[in-house]
């Protein structure tokens, strides 16, 4: 897509596209490490799902992070659902996860969702509680775990969950300054005369 950011990445002295498709057998999965540009959505949504009916894709799942307000205070990241369709939904309910009740999708996946829908292609949308100011790699295990149960691939989540005890650690680091400078600020401090 010409629409695309002129950005290429670099990986292991590689150039790779900031998209790419990787598809084996009926899966196809799609890694996105740039931001898509607003006008780049659209064609992008229909673009892979016409993809996915070409190749005759059983189902398209999507990966989302969902900025979580509370996500500090949870000890482990929720991971619901959302199934464009029967078939979609079918395919989750056996898991342990909650669908994702009520709220608003927004950006590339709610495109892809309603061009599923349109299209009559199983999607079917994980989401994560994840951080709201930075990347939540514990979110990532958790919703790659779900992904590994439903293909029977085994993913290695090892080392995100290494990088999660990482910014744990930092942030109590953190929070802990925090309330130190706090309580320094509550402290009366003696008063000068002059």
């Amino acid at each position: 897509l010409s629409m695309m950011p002129p950005v290429a990445v670099i990986s292991k002295g590689y150039v790779r596209p900031p998209i790419r498709i990787y598809v084996s057998d009926n899966i196809m999965a799609v890694s996105a490490e740039t931001p898509v540009p607003p006008q780049a959505v659209y064609p992008l949504a229909k673009l892979l799902v016409d993809y996915a009916m070409k190749k005759s894709i059983d189902y398209i799942t999507s990966i989302v992070g969902i900025a979580s307000p509370s996500r500090l205070n949870l000890e482990k990241p929720g991971v619901y659902w959302i199934a464009s369709n029967e078939k979609a939904r079918k395919l989750v309910e056996s898991l342990d996860i909650d669908s994702f009740a009520n709220g608003y999708l927004v950006g590339p996946y709610a495109l892809i969702l309603k061009q599923a829908i349109r299209s009559r292609v199983a999607n079917l949308v994980l989401l994560a509680d994840a951080y709201v100011e930075f990347p939540d790699p514990e979110a990532a295990a958790e919703v790659l775990t779900v992904v590994s149960k439903l293909t029977g691939i085994e993913v290695d989540v090892k080392r995100l969950l290494e990088q999660a005890e990482m910014i744990r650690i930092r942030l109590r680091g953190l929070m802990k300054q925090t309330k130190q400078a706090m309580a320094e600020m509550k402290t009366p401090s003696s008063l000068m005369y002059a």
